[in-house]
């Protein structure tokens, strides 16, 4: 009998791991997915600490739920014979991810390991990346988001930007650190070459999170610098005044409503009771609606004032509206919805320790992918060094990469079709994903129920900016699935692919016999991903579900308010979890794909994005679980400071002793530095409000461009506060030619995107192309792919099966009528 951890899909994929606690998850999420991740833990000879056998179980929290399901070894690499080790050990591994702040201080270099192994994958990973003005920058995770841009959007208008309550930058970034390991490798499955790859965290943290250049919320309404209503997809917005997603009290706490598309707003006004100040054209805008934000509260709060969170959100959904509840995190772990998906596990994360944490990301084949087995001592695996290092053979079916094979591809995914079903924000970036790096993405299509981010809100355009930046280099195919005819030539074009994505409330693709079921059958071999907001499966699965519903009822929210007003929430207009949950998914298709070289079976792999959530929160879920409500890794001073200028602000964080002696040196050691209130980290703490104070007063004094420098010249975290649009001039970002210009009939100028995913010796950046037109290449794949002659694609046309788009001029003999 073949055993789970034998079918999980990395099984067999060997990962050596060497951090300084920097994006741990990136290797968890791989060993999750059944790779053998081994953590070399450097240590220095003279601490006398090589085995397990004196270390007695206590690391961090964080680190616990970030490293289970892995191994550890401890080795001095400044030893003859601790670097002899780890050279064997990194002879027979596929992936090494090295993580440090700054890719300077990285144990081994990237450069010269791969050049003594060209088979390996290198993964290196910093704050800023190995080149570039910043390079010799550090970061914490709130420097990031505010860097990158994301603490603009945090918080309610006037009151200063909210920080977020965990580490969102990171979590969110270690998906796209795992997803640039794994496209490398999968590529050297090909060509026999692995690779060299150079990972910014503030690159991953503008494109993952809540990207300015990229495919945002439906209602991310955004303000222009005059404060004026704009269209929801402008990268131009500053500071934001309108509350798109907003909460309302109740009789047991919070709920949040969503209405944003026109049924939705009529199904609100019915339940309003149809109140004539409402009843203007100007409501069935969300912009509209915006401007009379107050009234309409008003009235919400009155509908919900006497109702239960419970009763609202089950109420708001059978009507059609997307409401969730706030829910807390001991109410999430209670909640029946995620009892039901079995979301949850009691697991030991140490010995002796035991916590509630999420269960894992995904479902793969109806098994949850995730938590197997404790995270390792320190060193806990040095007797099995010699095994580790020279274990069996990779299987035979795969080729383990050498470098006197082809020349390597620069798209590692050219090759691979993609059918697909996405649509609005999660489903363009899981087909961009892939689109990006070389896969035939085809875009099925009806224009009788298009993606509603297609229509287009700028004067002429064919397409709205939104759906244009998320769903650049597909192909559009226009086929009404509704007919037997059409469900046929969907089924025909499964035959000639490799993966199907789709994000449609569950159970729509199986009602049109297109599930994993009937298309398993048709191609063996098919990776199915779907998501959904809350699964498939349990109470809340038919919920609508927009990511702010999502956060809500996942806790997120609950810890996302002001530290002094816990009813102020934070998470206004972010559109997280969409982007890093697609991340997610493309980690799991990608690795069924690699488990299909080997067996050559297909996969069904289901995605939660509220489980995505869950399992980002891991560590705050184990603190609720132990009665454990401190961090044990904020310093003082630690946050969001305003500085001189209209609306500025910085963020410091002092993360320890070091860290102050450096900040008080780079402030001059001004008189107030010397108070023995302030002396060690306890004592900050103790005196947090006045040591705030203090450095307040120092920073309205100053530009956040003045802080940010002098601070990091001084090795402190410190960053600006960016809106969007700054990122545009960002000199770090222009050296490492991260942005490009995306040309886009129907648009007078280029729009700006994210040129590539991460920078890498052998991959290069993909051309980018102009989302398609509706319908755009259905010629071309009858032609090409599907081998339909052109009378028959007439008559399908005819017969309303096959669609054609409005402005390309039809091949002869086929009627775009």
């Amino acid at each position: 009998m073949v055993s789970k951890s034998d079918r999980l899909p990395l099984a067999g994929v060997r990962v050596v791991e060497m951090t300084d606690g920097l994006l741990d998850m990136t290797g968890r999420l791989l060993a999750d997915l059944g790779a053998e991740v081994t953590k070399v833990e450097v240590v220095d000879a003279s601490d006398n600490r090589s085995t397990a056998a004196s270390q007695d179980g206590r690391r961090p929290l964080r680190f616990l739920v970030e490293n289970f399901n892995k191994s550890s070894v401890a080795l001095d690499p400044s030893s003859t014979a601790g670097l002899a080790q780890l050279w064997t050990l990194l002879e027979s591994t596929d992936i090494l991810i090295q993580a440090s702040h700054r890719a300077d201080e990285q144990v081994l270099d990237s450069e010269a390991v791969h050049a003594r192994f060209p088979h390996l994958v290198v993964l290196s990973i910093s704050d800023f990346g190995a080149t570039g003005p910043y390079r010799g920058f550090v970061a914490t995770d709130l420097v990031q988001l505010a860097m990158g841009s994301q603490l603009s959007r945090s918080g309610v208008w006037p009151r200063e930007p909210c920080p977020m309550p965990f580490d969102l930058a990171h979590q969110s970034s270690a998906a796209q650190a795992a997803w640039a390991a794994l496209v490398a490798y999968y590529g050297g499955l090909e060509s026999g070459h692995g690779d060299c790859i150079d990972f910014s965290v503030f690159e991953a943290t503008i494109e993952v999170v809540d990207p300015p250049f990229g495919t945002t919320g439906t209602a991310t309404a955004g303000t222009m610098r005059s404060q004026e209503p704009v269209d929801p997809a402008t990268t131009e917005w500053t500071r934001p005044k309108s509350r798109p997603y907003p909460i309302y009290p109740c009789a047991d706490g919070y709920v949040r409503c969503l209405v944003l598309a026109p049924g939705q707003w009529q199904a609100m006004f019915s339940w309003l009771g149809e109140p004539e100040e409402f009843r203007e054209p100007r409501f069935q805008t969300i912009i509209g609606r915006d401007q009379e934000k107050e009234a309409l509260g008003r009235a919400y709060v009155e509908l919900f004032r006497g109702r239960t969170k419970s009763e609202l959100a089950a109420e708001g959904q059978t009507r059609g509206i997307p409401i969730a509840p706030v829910l807390n995190l001991a109410e999430v772990v209670e909640q029946e919805h995620f009892r039901q998906r079995g979301a949850f596990v009691d697991a030991e994360l140490a010995p002796g320790v035991a916590a509630v944490i999420p269960s894992g990301f995904v479902e793969i084949d109806g098994e949850r992918i995730g938590f197997r087995h404790r995270a390792p001592l320190l060193g806990e695996h040095n007797d099995a060094l010699a095994s580790v290092a020279g274990g069996e053979d990779f299987p035979p079916e795969v080729k383990r990469p050498g470098h006197q094979c082809a020349a390597p591809r620069v798209l590692p995914l050219s090759g691979l079709r993609v059918i697909d079903f996405g649509s609005i924000v999660f489903g363009a970036e899981v087909g961009r994903l892939f689109a990006d790096l070389g896969a035939d993405v085809i875009k099925v299509e009806n224009s009788a129920f298009p993606d509603k981010y297609r229509g287009g809100a700028e004067a002429g355009s064919l397409i709205a900016k939104n759906f244009a930046l998320g769903n650049r280099g597909r192909r559009s195919f226009g086929v009404d699935t509704r007919t037997v005819e059409g469900r046929g030539l969907v089924e025909r074009l499964v035959k000639s692919a490799d993966v199907v994505v789709s994000n449609f409330k569950p159970g729509t693709l199986e009602r049109l016999g297109l599930g994993y079921a009937e298309l398993s059958t048709v191609n063996p071999r098919i990776i199915w991903m779907s998501s959904s907001g809350f699964g498939d499966s349990g109470q809340w699965a038919s919920w609508l579900a927009y990511g702010p519903a999502v956060r809500s009822a996942a806790g997120l929210t609950s810890i996302w308010h002001y530290p002094d007003d816990p009813g102020e929430f934070g998470d206004t207009t972010t559109v997280y979890p969409d982007h890093a949950a697609a991340r997610v998914a493309g980690l799991a298709i990608l690795s069924a794909l690699i488990r299909r070289r080997v067996d050559g079976t297909g996969a069904k792999i289901q995605v939660s994005q509220a489980e995505v959530v869950l399992n980002h929160l891991s560590e705050q879920f184990g603190r609720e679980s132990l009665g454990i409500f401190e961090t044990e890794r904020d310093g003082v001073p630690w946050g969001v400071y305003p500085c001189s200028g209209d609306d500025e602000w910085c963020v410091i964080c002092v993360r320890d002793d070091g860290d102050w002696a450096r900040f008080c040196e780079a402030l001059g050691n001004p008189s107030w530095a010397e108070d023995p209130r302030f002396a060690d980290q306890d004592a900050r703490s103790v005196n947090r409000k006045v040591v705030d104070a203090a450095v307040r007063a120092w920073t309205e004094q100053h530009t956040p461009a003045f802080v940010t420098e002098l601070l990091q010249e001084h090795g402190v975290p410190a960053g600006s506060m960016n809106r969007p649009i700054q990122l545009l001039a960002d000199p770090h970002l222009a050296a490492r030619d991260y942005l490009a210009a995306q040309a886009q009939p129907g648009f007078d100028e280029p729009l700006t995107t994210v040129r590539r995913p991460f920078l890498a010796r052998h991959i290069q950046s993909a051309a980018i192309s102009p989302s398609p037109e509706m319908a755009q290449d259905t010629e071309t794949i009858c032609s090409e792919v599907l081998g339909i002659q052109t009378s028959e694609a007439q008559r399908l046309v005819d017969d309303g099966v096959l669609q054609l788009s409005k402005s390309s001029a039809p091949a002869a003999g086929v009627s775009a009528s």
